[in-house]
């Protein structure tokens, strides 16, 4: 079973404002991750619910794209796992990019 979920890459180091990269991460058999192309603030990251806090100036534009882009890549993991459980975790990575 695959599982996907949001997290903020805080064991990776900051940029130049401290701010840490965003990804979906996917596990099936291994572990990947997708990357947004924008980095949040660790204060201004709400872990328990996975979404930016208030005190960021964009957190609803933002909120709205990681909510469209975890939509996306779980409805994709759940039809090609549904069509194939034992689809290879190279296989799935590639799906997913493609939508």
């Amino acid at each position: 079973m695959a599982t996907v979920s949001i997290k903020l890459r805080t064991d990776k180091k900051p940029d130049a404002n401290g701010k840490y990269p965003l990804a979906i991460r996917v596990y099936h058999k291994k572990t990947f991750y997708l990357f947004f192309p924008f980095r949040i603030a660790e204060e201004d990251w709400r872990e328990e619910a996975s979404r930016v806090r208030a005190s960021h100036h964009n957190y609803n534009l933002l909120n709205d794209i990681i909510q469209e882009k975890f939509s996306a890549v779980d409805d994709a993991v759940i039809i090609a796992t549904s069509r194939n459980r034992n689809v290879a975790p190279e296989r799935l990575k590639k799906i997913i990019e493609q939508e």
